[in-house]
């Protein structure tokens, strides 16, 4: 009976370690406990970022928040970040620049995806020449692809879809991120052109959380693209942002009558949604 007990437990801890390197599970005290997903929105004064540690601790982070407040380096610092696996840049420009370059001198950083658009400005080639001096992949972010970090989530690129578009917001990534049943949808500044071509593509947009960009028209953003999210959350920079967009008070409206829960980031908040892909938990966070 002593040998039997040995044995049980002996396989409880062998399946236990597996489990743990598979990526679903922690075990603690021979019971599990599955491994969270944080996403950190960060906000800023009018560029926000989002800070993503991964079920098997890898990290990604989408955009840089602004260069002149530095609330990005402070808080990575306070969550002790070393390495960034990825780093998504969804906007060219100066701004943006001496942030990301900031980052990559600063922290090591694996691959880099940007769209087309970006690549295609003198403020990528200088990033492109700042990557390969320290060793960075840097990739183009395509609809229909995938960001292979982590085997316990599926990172979706929804869009672009298009190597070329007339405007920048046109080409802005849209990111799927899944784990088990909660998933988070990052669809920047939608515009109604992008909008179009998602919706014709029939790719599956539903999603618990929904993250709208720091800045921009969101022209694409109506009832019908929020059906076919139905989000329970969306999360928004304050509203201000939003003054250069073809009817701001409208944009308002419509995420208010979706019923839906409305957070928003600034210079002064973080909002943290936590999940182990059944439930939600949600936290603001002041710096």
């Amino acid at each position: 009976m002593k040998l039997l007990k040995m044995s049980l437990w002996g396989f409880i801890l062998v399946i236990g370690v597996i489990s743990f390197f598979n990526g679903n599970f922690i075990w603690a005290a021979g019971s599990n406990v599955v491994a969270p997903l944080r996403i950190h929105f960060i906000g800023g004064s009018g560029i926000d970022s989002a800070f993503i540690r991964t079920p098997n601790h890898h990290t990604l982070l989408i955009n840089s928040g602004d260069c002149d407040t530095g609330k990005i380096d402070s808080y990575l610092k306070l969550k002790k970040v070393k390495q960034i696996d990825v780093l998504v840049i969804t906007h060219p420009g100066q701004a943006y620049f001496e942030n990301i370059s900031r980052i990559i001198r600063k922290y090591k950083v694996g691959e880099i995806y940007a769209a087309n658009a970006v690549m295609d400005t003198e403020t990528a080639i200088a990033m492109q020449k700042l990557g390969k001096g320290g060793n960075v992949i840097i990739q183009n972010i395509q609809g229909g692809h995938f960001i292979n970090i982590d085997p316990a989530l599926i990172i979706e690129i929804l869009a672009p879809n298009k190597l070329k578009y007339d405007s920048l917001g046109d080409g802005e990534p849209i990111l799927k991120i899944m784990y088990n049943k909660i998933s988070f949808l990052f669809c920047g500044t939608i515009s109604h052109i992008s909008k179009r071509e998602i919706l014709k593509l029939n790719y599956d947009l539903k999603a618990d959380v929904l993250k709208l960009g720091s800045i921009g028209n969101n022209d694409g953003l109506n009832q019908r693209f929020l059906r076919a999210v139905s989000p329970r959350y969306a999360v928004i920079t304050d509203e201000n942002v939003y003054s250069d967009a073809n009817d701001p008070g409208l944009l308002m409206e419509q995420l208010l009558g979706a019923g839906l829960n409305l957070y928003r980031t600034n210079s002064e908040s973080t909002i943290v949604f936590s999940t182990d892909g059944q439930k939600i938990k949600i936290k603001q966070e002041f710096q």
